[in-house]
C-alpha cells in the first residue's frame, strides 16, 4: 500500500487525489472574507490535497439532519482553554515525488484577506495533527511516512489591490532553511485566482 492510499483509508476529511483530479478548489468558510476561493491546478499522481479546516466539524447526524456540535481537531480535546490546538489551516498539500516512495513534502496552506494575522497557531496545530497521522499510519498501516520538507504558505489579498506576486521558483529552498509557522511564504493573490501547484514547489 502506498503512503497516499494509507492516508486515504485513515482520514475522513474531504480530499482531492491528483491521480483522479487535475485541480482542487480551496474556499474560505467566512462569507465576509475578501478572499473566498483559490484553485490549485495541475495536480498530478503523488499529490493529495486535504481540506483540514472543513474537516474539523464534528457533526451530529439524525436521519437527514446534520448539525455541527463542535469545531475541533479532536472531540477528545478541550475547547474551553483558549489555546490554538483546535485550529486548522484551510488545506494541506501532500506531495510524494515518487508515488511508491515513503518520502513526502507537506505544504500547509491558509487563505487570508488583506493584512494576514493569526495563522501561526493554525499552522502549528495542523503540523501536530500530521505528526499524529504519521504515527498512526506507521503503527496500523505499516506504512512509513518520511517528511523531507515542510512549507507554510499564506495566500492573501491586498488593500491596494496590487498585482499578484506569484511565479515559478528559480531556486528550491533547502529543507534546513525552511520557513516557519510564524514566518510563512506570503503570496498576494486575487479572489478566484488559479495557481499551479508547481509554483509552490
Amino acid at each position: 500500500m502506498t503512503l497516499i492510499e494509507a492516508m486515504q483509508e485513515l482520514l475522513s476529511c474531504k480530499m482531492v487525489d491528483g491521480k483522479t483530479a487535475l485541480h482542487a478548489i480551496l474556499t474560505e468558510s467566512d462569507p465576509s472574507a475578501k478572499l473566498q476561493k483559490i484553485t490549485l491546478s495541475e495536480l498530478a499522481p503523488g499529490m493529495l490535497v486535504l481540506y483540514i479546516d472543513n474537516g474539523r466539524k464534528v457533526l451530529y447526524r439524525s436521519g437527514k439532519q446534520h448539525k455541527t456540535v463542535a469545531v475541533c481537531m479532536s472531540p477528545l480535546f478541550s475547547t474551553t482553554n483558549g489555546k490554538d490546538h483546535n485550529c486548522g489551516c484551510d488545506a494541506v498539500l501532500i506531495h510524494v515525488p515518487d508515488e511508491n516512495d515513503t518520502r513526502c513534502e507537506i505544504f500547509y496552506i491558509e487563505l487570508k484577506s488583506d493584512t494576514p494575522y493569526g495563522y501561526a497557531g493554525q499552522f502549528v496545530s495542523t503540523m501536530c495533527f500530521l505528526q499524529y497521522v504519521k504515527i498512526v499510519i506507521q503503527e496500523f498501516w505499516d506504512a512509513e511516512m518520511l517528511i523531507t520538507r515542510e512549507r507554510y504558505i499564506v495566500f492573501h489579498t491586498d488593500t491596494q489591490n496590487f498585482q499578484p506576486k506569484l511565479g515559478k521558483r528559480t531556486t528550491r529552498p533547502d529543507p534546513k532553511n525552511a520557513n516557519s509557522p510564524e514566518k510563512p511564504d506570503m503570496h498576494i493573490v486575487r479572489d478566484r485566482m488559479t495557481i499551479r501547484c508547481t509554483e509552490l514547489f
